[in-house]
């Protein structure tokens, strides 16, 4: 079975078992979904022999069939008196109402008005035989029934509630129905043990060793820890249930066993081409000689065979003469043969007459039996002819009899018997098999003479001998039969004399006959020796010209294929030994493909490649080999998936690719994708892979019939804004059953009607929300996967976005470029690996296949011919590339800017924009940027255009106090990509610097003694938190620190009335240990060049002078991006009416 019974899975069902096979008690497993609840429910009641109902939920279930169901089954415990056992897990409690039901039940025993008047009349009349046997003298009233009936039902009707305490419905539940608690037996299932984990993984792992299976536990665990380091980070729960871990087991099993046998299949197809390529190159000398040898060869045979045709001309001659002397004797052999035939038939005609009495008496001899013989022996004195029959018998056999004497019998002068000698000879056990196999031949005519007298008595026949002694009479025949054939076959003797002579004759003329066909066929053989010998010089000259020809054929063969495939001996050689590594690290690889599938999927693009390097750690400290650089998409898709990906819009990005080889390998298991969405991007992708694909949000109401629609005609449903509660509509599809095979069954339930789902049907959940709220149940139903734009990803869709609309000619070039790229690296690959299928499938020896040489050779200069032009395509891709590239760093702050707005959105949801919001405003900007003479130029205008369309659109939906913090997001954005563009960018970015300014007052400090007097105790904290976060090294040390020799400067410093305009008398930390003033300039600061404020000194004038944070934070935003940013401008309404669009108008 499939069923894996480890300590803790034992205990659940023993424990199970004893509430079941006890009256009036029910219990309730609490566990996460996918721990197993159902099942130990289930083995539970087939052991105690229990029925298991469960009622059949659907679109339109409710109260009403919930109760039809709950009456059925205590009808089955009531009237029948069978234990039942009533199965309820969270999806079943589709109405909180079916719970007041069921705490009725548990507190009171029965359930009010439960059942109409006609079903209390038949239970009542069922009943009543029952109620008399139990209750004997009692009035069988109808209120007593009922009362025996609720009785019954307590006693046997069991509860089996399966319920998960992670959505908080439980708790909710078990305040309203206090039941659940107070009446039931609580199992509580935690997460397996390291044992069940290990067990299960030997269990389902063919081949696994106690290592593996214990590493397959302990990645489990890791992904546990790691979830909830995750959620404590980042605030989304992962679920990882059993579940989840049985999933995790069978898709390693899957995956490892599908890799492992394409890779040895492709091995064996490398190893088979470079044999033949071998073996080609090994021929091509040795066929060389071979082709001089066989010419020899051929000279040599043409000259023995004329030697041969006049040998067989002389041996013909002598054969001729020898057939007429056969043919001369055989005449004569078969005249004689005829005459011997004609004596041999008179002779068996005289032994026929004979024959009748023959077989008279050997049946009369058959009808004697050993217990008549036992019976003549047991007398003492038989009857006088018994006695002279059996005499006979030994006169027949020539056994001893006594001297002949005559007596009378009953007035009859007869022989006088010797008995005491037959007596000897019945004794012998063989005795009648002696007499059937009697040799006749050997009676003599003494024998005959010597029976007459025997012979002559009165009494000596069948009919006298039958009275006196039954089937022992049967001798009497018997030996007279013997005596008459004597008497026939002495007549018929001479007749067989001559027969023999003739025969003699005959052999002799056979013999002659022999001879001569001896010494024809000798001659004979010789003539076919030599005609045989004159055929096989023959084919061996037609055999050697046929070699010749083909050897020089395979010669020509050899050099074509050396030739065309000359570069690839070397690739399949590095190939094939890629795959033995790969091999090796196959099982490694499989387990980080499968952890990337079963626990990676909702994890974010900052966490997602560090847990998979701590799962690659774990295979590194058992000892499990994996590649050096895993990639987890290589191992679910091949290239032309992802190029096929790309082409229908999925972002190129790697986080973005990852979840397309997610989305892809979901559908090889039950679990269905549920895809985290905020921007759509997955949506619009899959509908542009699947231009047929149906989308509709749950809530529409005919979602069930387009649900039935798409399982009919099999296309793919794209269920969108499936939120936090998945509703009862899903659960047919989430719910679908598994094939023999590992596969979605074909067919859906829905209902109470089964479906069967087209070939193409998919189903697809989405979500808009940025942070779901699922359920640990539904977690293990689907593979979660994080679609949330990322930056890359987004950068390259600004990026495309850009060049489309400012240089479209570029764009359709650079597009078409790809297209050509793509379908040329495509056809290289389908060309050099149709050029391995060919070589490695063909059967024989390669070198005689001329077409299949001729297409090789094509194949190769075609690959050659793709392979130049896809050279070619490189280098014009690299040059428009450049050209793209000039609007990269307008497409990044683009990006950046994106998600400074959706970070900003968090102090209140009205500042969310949409991707197709933003995508609007860089829309906007391209429209309305000057032009410029060059590209880097027009980027540039851009690029200011952008930033003033953002600030300005996002800004007039704000309140004024968040106005300030905007801006300088939007600056420190900004400053950091205009950074990272310096080639040397050290230090601490202005996003770092700012969090460190957010946290100051928030943030420990390591508190020292106050050694600036002056300060106050925030001021001191404040400073001590600057010294301690590391951006300024010396703050209360050096020669400009606060405790040194500039102590008059700093309380100069802060005294101004604006201290943010200049700069302070210390620099601040860089990476490579210089300092630099926290006005901008290295060194120290010169007043005269005008101040350079920077978040550095931002952030020493919010711990000093934090009265003057805001003013320091407009100056750092104006020197940034520029004094528009910092002024304040009044909305321009018709500005703001237009860029709502059709949508509608904007809200005031």
């Amino acid at each position: 079975g499939s069923l894996v019974f480890f300590d803790d899975a034992l205990h659940h069902v023993l424990k199970v078992t004893r509430i079941l096979e006890s009256d009036r008690r029910s219990v309730m497993l609490v566990g996460v979904g996918g721990s197993g609840k159902k099942s130990i429910a289930k083995v539970a009641a087939a052991v105690v022999g229990v029925p298991l109902l469960h009622s059949t939920k659907g679109p339109t279930y409710g109260v009403s069939n919930f109760l039809d169901d709950l009456g059925a089954g205590f009808k089955r415990s009531g009237i029948k008196g069978e234990a039942v056992c009533f199965l309820m897990s969270d999806a079943d409690v589709c109405n909180s109402v079916f719970l007041d039901f069921v705490n009725q039940y548990l507190c009171t025993g029965r359930v009010s008005d439960l059942f109409q008047k006609e079903d209390v009349d038949s239970i009542v009349s069922e009943l009543r035989p029952a109620f008399k046997d139990g209750n004997p003298g009692a009035v069988d009233a109808e209120g007593d029934i009922l009362e025996f009936f609720w009785d019954r039902v307590s006693q046997r009707f069991h509860f089996c509630f399966c319920f998960s305490p992670s959505d908080g419905s439980l708790a909710r539940w078990s305040r309203q129905f206090p039941g659940l608690l107070s009446a039931c037996t609580i199992d509580w299932f935690h997460p397996w043990p390291a044992d069940a984990l290990r067990s299960l993984a030997a269990r389902f792992l063919p081949g696994a060793d106690g290592t593996v299976a214990d590493l397959v536990g302990q990645i489990h665990a890791t992904m546990m820890r790691l979830s909830s380091e995750y959620f404590e980070e980042t605030g989304r729960q992962v679920h990882i249930t059993p579940k989840s871990y049985l999933s995790f087991v069978g898709s390693i099993s899957t995956l490892y066993a599908a890799k492992l046998a394409a890779l040895r299949e492709t091995r064996d197809s490398l190893s088979l081409g470079l044999d033949k390529m071998a073996a080609a190159k090994d021929q091509v000398d040795k066929m060389k000689v071979e082709l001089e040898e066989k010419q020899v060869v051929l000279d040599r045979s043409k000259r023995e065979i004329a030697t041969l045709i006049a040998e067989i001309d002389e041996s013909t001659a002598e054969v001729t003469v020898e057939r007429r002397n056969v043919q001369s004797i055989v005449s004569r052999v078969t005249k004689k043969a005829k005459e011997i035939f004609q004596t041999k038939l008179e002779a068996e005609r005289d032994l026929e007459a004979a024959k009748p009495a023959l077989d008279a008496a050997l049946e009369a001899l058959n009808s004697i039996t050993p217990k008549d013989i036992n019976s003549l022996k047991a007398l003492r004195n038989p009857p006088d002819v018994i006695k002279r029959i059996m005499d006979c018998v030994l006169i027949l056999r020539h056994m001893r009899v006594g001297r002949a004497s005559w007596q009378e019998v009953k007035g009859l002068m007869v022989l006088e018997a010797s008995y005491p000698e037959a007596l000897k000879m019945m004794n012998d056990m063989g005795f009648l098999q002696n007499l059937l196999t009697f040799p006749k031949e050997e009676i003599n005519d003494e024998t005959v003479e010597l029976l007459k007298p025997y012979f002559r008595a009165d009494d000596f026949n069948y009919e006298s001998a039958k009275k006196a002694s039954g089937n022992v009479a049967g001798l009497c025949n018997w030996a007279e039969a013997m005596c008459k054939y004597h008497v026939v076959a002495r007549e018929v003797e001479p007749k067989i004399l001559r027969l023999k002579e003739s025969e003699k004759e005959l052999n002799k003329a056979k013999k002659e006959q022999q001879n001569a066909e001896e010494e024809k066929d000798k001659v004979e053989t010789a003539l076919r020796a030599l005609e045989q010998k004159l055929e096989e010089a023959n084919g061996d000259m037609d055999r050697v010209k046929k070699d010749a020809d083909t050897t020089e054929m395979k010669l020509n063969n050899a050099m074509t294929l050396i030739e065309s495939l000359g570069g690839e001996g070397a690739r399949w050689q590095e190939l094939k030994r890629e795959i033995d590594d790969k091999e090796r690290d196959l099982l490694g690889d499989c387990l980080l493909a499968c952890t990337f599938t079963s626990y990676l999927g909702p994890i974010g693009v900052s966490h997602r490649e560090s847990y998979l390097s701590a799962t690659k750690q774990l295979c590194k400290e058992i000892h499990v080999h994996t590649s050096e650089t895993f990639d987890p998409v290589g191992m679910l898709a091949d290239g032309a998936d992802v190029l096929r990906w790309l082409e229908a819009s999925l972002p190129a990005d790697e986080f973005s690719v990852q979840n397309g080889a997610l989305f892809a390998s979901s559908f090889q298991t039950t679990r269905i994708p549920y895809v985290i969405d905020p921007q759509g991007q997955c949506v619009r992708w899959i509908q542009k892979m699947h231009g047929d694909a149906v989308s509709i949000p749950t809530s529409s109401p005919s979602f069930m019939d387009t649900l039935e629609s798409a399982i009919a005609r099999g296309v793919p449903i794209i269920v969108q804004n499936v939120d936090s509660n998945f509703g009862t509509s899903l659960d047919c599809i989430l719910d679908r059953a598994q094939s023999p095979d590992g596969t979605a069954d074909r067919y859906i339930k829905i209902g109470d009607r089964e479906l069967e789902a087209a070939p193409g049907f998919q189903a697809i959940l989405t979500t808009r929300l940025a942070n779901p709220s699922i359920s640990p149940e539904n977690f293990a139903k689907c593979t979660v996967i994080d679609f949330t734009v990322t930056g890359n990803g987004l950068e390259e869709q600004f990026l495309g976005f850009l060049i489309s609309r400012d240089e479209a000619d570029l764009d359709r070039r650079r597009q078409e470029l790809d297209e050509d790229v793509r379908r040329c690296e495509a056809k290289v690959k389908q060309l050099e690996n149709d050029l391995l299928m060919r070589l490695s499938s063909h059967q024989g020896d390669i070198l005689e296949d001329t077409h299949l040489i001729g297409v090789l050779a094509d194949t190769k200069e075609t690959t050659m011919r793709v392979a130049a032009q896809l050279r070619e395509a490189s280098i014009t891709k690299r040059t428009i590339a450049e050209t793209c590239e000039k609007y990269r760093h307008c497409a990044r702050i683009a990006s950046l800017l994106y998600f400074a707005l959706c970070d900003f959105a968090r102090q209140s949801h009205m500042y969310e924009t949409s991707l197709e919001q933003f995508l609007a405003w860089l829309d906007e900007s391209i429209e309305t940027a000057a032009t410029a003479s060059s590209i880097a130029g027009r980027a540039a205008n851009v690029l200011s255009e952008l930033k003033r369309t953002v600030y300005l659109s996002a800004q007039y939906g704000m309140f004024e106090k968040d106005k300030d913090a905007w801006r300088l997001l939007m600056a420190v954005v900004c400053s950091d990509a205009d950074r990272s563009r310096d080639v040397d960018h050290s230090g601490a970015g202005d996003s770092a610097i700012l969090r460190s300014i957010i946290r100051m007052g928030k943030q420990h400090v390591k508190h020292k003694r106050k050694t600036v007097q002056w300060l106050s105790d925030e001021q001191w904290t404040n400073v001590l938190y600057l010294q301690q976060s590391g951006l300024f090294d010396n703050l209360l040390g050096g020669h400009q620190g606060l405790t040194g020799g500039s102590e008059s400067k700093w309380k100069a410093w802060m005294n101004l009335e604006e201290p943010e305009l200049t700069a302070p008398p210390i620099g601040a930390t860089t990476a490579s240990g210089a300092t630099r003033t926290a006005g901008g300039s290295s060194g120290a600061h010169d007043a005269r060049a005008g101040p350079k404020p920077t978040l550095h000194q931002m952030a020493l004038v919010r711990a000093l002078r934090p009265d003057r944070s805001r003013s320091a934070a407009r100056v750092y935003v104006e020197q940034v991006l520029g004094s528009e940013f910092v002024a304040s401008r009044a909305a321009d309404l018709s500005k703001l009416v237009l860029s709502a669009g059709a949508g509608g108008g904007p809200a005031f």
